[in-house]
């Protein structure tokens, strides 16, 4: 009887194959998933005692990409006051007698799920 070494077997499959082989995915990448424009894309913490929209927690991680226009219904950061703020995009910017200039659009925001 020959005995075999490891790194003889190469890619060959010994034994049976898996019932769940069918199913196996690569690895999981976030940064590519969450994150196509690295360059631009920035992470902020939601502040305690703050109000924000329905959906966003303080806390949360928001992922914000700076290289996206805002379009109607999008979560946006904007420069208000010189203080940054997270809400939806403000209907007309153009007509405020403030100033107020959007920053950035929150692509994703990630939720810690034990912590309610």
């Amino acid at each position: 009887m020959k005995r075999l070494q490891k790194s003889s077997l190469g890619d060959k499959q010994t034994g049976f194959r898996s019932p769940a082989q069918d199913w196996a995915e690569g690895q999981l990448d976030l940064n590519s998933k969450l994150v196509p424009h690295p360059s631009s894309t920035f992470f902020f913490r939601a502040e305690t005692g703050a109000e924000y929209p329905a959906g966003l927690y303080t806390e949360d991680l928001l992922i914000v990409d700076r290289s996206l226009s805002a379009a109607p219904g999008d979560l946006v950061v904007v420069v208000r006051g010189g203080e940054l703020e997270v809400g939806p995009l403000p209907p007309a910017i153009h007509g405020n007698a403030e100033h107020v200039e959007v920053w950035g659009v929150v692509t994703h925001v990630v939720h810690n799920c034990r912590r309610r």
